[in-house]
């Protein structure tokens, strides 16, 4: 059995490297992604990155248009990890690949914290536009709902299909721009050393 640290042969039966020291039965993926996690860097590039909300709140705020709703969103999200990771590689990371780690666990926790605003506030959308509908009566949705159908047309569909493509394209840009500074954070702070 090689080892994953240093690459040393071992025997098949050995609990730990016999060159490094290194532990051979965590050889799992989880294990190995959990021995790179730093929970203090990633705490302090939360903080930075909630900071980055705030100030990309106003610094953003001239795009942020119904329109161009989804695109503000997504450069403020976008700035939070790229900024945030940046802080979270350069504290308490050794090399590159921690950085890495640590930045795409910030930009996970980025995505997670705002799926779960968001669906605190379509779900609060939902009761307030129920308690509203219950206070008209059932006969005022109605009339409502029949006046406003209208037929799926292939632009609604393609209109579809580019959100789609847009907000996977969006998921996956964060995530990148949270690797991507984590390693930056680490060559910034062994350049700043």
């Amino acid at each position: 059995m090689n080892c994953n640290e240093c690459g040393s042969a071992n025997n098949a039966n050995a609990l730990f490297c016999n060159k490094c020291g290194a532990n051979l039965k965590n050889n799992n993926i989880v294990c190995r992604i959990n021995s790179h996690i730093n929970i203090l860097a990633v705490l302090i590039g939360l903080f930075i990155a909630v900071i980055i909300l705030i100030v990309g709140a106003f610094l953003f705020s001239g795009i942020a248009k119904n329109d161009n709703l989804p695109f503000y969103i997504g450069i403020v999200l976008f700035t939070m990890a790229l900024i945030g990771s940046i802080f979270t590689g350069a504290f308490g990371n050794d090399d590159a690949k921690d950085g890495m780690i640590n930045g795409g666990i910030l930009s996970f926790i980025i995505l997670l914290l705002t799926s779960f605003m968001v669906g605190i506030i379509l779900l609060a959308f939902i009761g307030i536009g129920s308690i509203i509908t219950g206070a008209l009566g059932s006969g005022a949705s109605s009339s409502a709902l029949l006046n406003s159908t209208t037929s799926t047309t292939g632009s609604d569909v393609s209109g579809g299909l580019l959100f789609l493509v847009e907000f996977i394209v969006g998921i996956i840009a964060i995530f990148v721009a949270g690797m991507i500074g984590g390693t930056f954070g680490v060559y910034l702070n062994e350049a700043l050393n």
